[in-house]
């Protein structure tokens, strides 16, 4: 295939990276979703993601034989990195969905909200354990006044100041085939709980 993957390089630092071409992947999903106008003045949605992203043929700590010209494990006492056949790409959850509201009543009251959820995934092509991001489920929520084209309304994003922490860099040594911590851990989180106020006008 045409998929490029960037992997760890032989020294372990989040600065040493090779772009790797996929031998062959499969994507595939499903996403469902639906919205109702529960009154003239309330509508509410909801939405359901599906899907599985997975390497089929994926040479990553291998060698070549020289006598065969075969790729075989780099280490052959361990295996298990040598071809992440059957491994999820990186940050690619297998299950999102999303459900929320919008209510705008005649007196000029308005409000509105809506919680995301993202499923387990893992940070790195080698889906280590450690590099395994949390489910994560973020909250918004928005209340306000509108009068006429002015609208005044304050607002919360991720309400509930939900995060995820976990490393973002694979840690396997393409040279050895082994697990090693990287030598400069870096990790990725969400963005914190935001309040704010709003004012709109339109002419």
């Amino acid at each position: 295939t045409d998929q490029q993957i960037a992997i760890p390089g032989e020294s372990g630092s989040i600065f040493d990276f090779d772009i790797s071409n996929v031998g062959e992947s499969e994507l595939y999903g499903l996403e469902i979703a639906a919205e109702f106008e529960a009154t003239s003045a309330l509508s509410v949605f909801a939405s359901l993601g599906l899907q599985r992203a997975q390497f089929t043929n994926f040479p990553f700590a291998v060698d070549r034989d020289p006598v065969t010209d075969e790729l075989v494990p780099v280490n052959p006492d361990f295996p298990r990195f040598a071809f992440l056949d059957g491994f999820d790409f990186p940050n690619a959850p297998s299950v999102t969905a999303s459900a929320g509201f919008s209510y705008r009543h005649r007196s000029g009251f308005i409000a509105s909200g809506n919680a995301a959820y993202t499923g387990t995934r893992f940070q790195g092509v080698d889906n280590l354990p450690i590099e395994q991001a949390e489910s994560l489920t973020l909250v918004n929520a928005r209340l306000g006044y509108r009068y006429e084209t002015v609208e005044i309304s304050v607002y919360a994003n991720n309400l509930f100041d939900d995060r995820f922490l976990a490393p973002s860099v694979a840690n396997v040594n393409t040279g050895t085939g082994l697990p090693q911590p990287s030598t400069a851990p870096e990790f990725s989180t969400n963005d914190p709980r935001l309040w704010g106020v709003e004012l709109r006008a339109s002419f």
